[in-house]
């Protein structure tokens, strides 16, 4: 039982919701509040790109709840380059291994990480 517990405290300390941003056109100040990014998966008309934005998790006890953590990381990234839109380009799942040792020998389990990735823009609207 001791077990099972290290193996969950240690997948909990490994869960969160990371991204990052690469700059691709000019930005802006930074979008004061993120949850005003929008999220589509159409380009706008006359929409500035901004930059590349990609945000991943595994903080969800689903897989839904993961993409929603690496949504919001992703509206976030893209609110700190001034975008209030995000264009969704690509989702995918990660799978990776981990091991955690133990009295009894190694602990293994599996950890699925939901990626999103997507283009920052800026609309007038």
């Amino acid at each position: 039982m001791r077990s099972i517990a290290t193996l969950m405290f240690a997948l909990c300390l490994q869960a969160c919701a990371t991204g990052s941003f690469v700059i691709v056109g000019e930005q802006r100040l930074p979008t004061e509040n993120w949850e005003t990014v929008t999220v589509t998966d159409v380009m706008p008309d006359g929409a500035q790109r901004i930059a590349l934005v990609k945000a991943a998790s595994d903080a969800g006890w689903t897989q839904q709840q993961s993409t929603d953590y690496a949504l919001e990381e992703l509206r976030k990234q893209a609110a700190k380059v001034g975008a209030n839109t995000v264009v969704l380009s690509q989702l995918s799942t990660t799978t990776s291994v981990v091991g955690i040792p133990s009295a009894s020998g190694t602990i293994v389990g599996s950890v699925e990480k939901e990626v999103i990735e997507g283009v920052a823009v800026y609309v007038n609207r």
